[in-house]
């Protein structure tokens, strides 16, 4: 996967390293954000492959009236679930 970035959307530092460590490990460049305006300034400033975005973080609401930035080939925008099993 060299040469594959992928841009990180989380708020949730525990959530965040978690999907980091797992790609990096699958040796994807990864770059990553705690919150939507940095996250808007790399999606805008670079090119990714993949873009990770919470739907719980406060961005997503506001990313969804956004097309992709330009060079971008992908997103995903990734939920979470209770203890129940219920998609939050």
């Amino acid at each position: 996967m060299e040469n594959t970035r992928i841009l990180i959307v989380e708020d949730e530092p525990d959530v965040l390293q978690f999907i980091r460590q797992g790609l990096e490990e699958h040796g994807f460049t990864v770059d990553f954000a705690y919150d939507g305006e940095c996250g808007k300034k790399l999606a805008l400033s670079r090119n990714y492959d993949l873009i990770v975005l919470d739907l719980d973080h406060p961005a997503a609401q506001r990313a969804r009236a956004v097309p992709h930035p330009p060079r971008t080939r992908a997103g995903i925008q990734s939920a979470h679930a209770d203890g129940a099993g219920h998609a939050g």
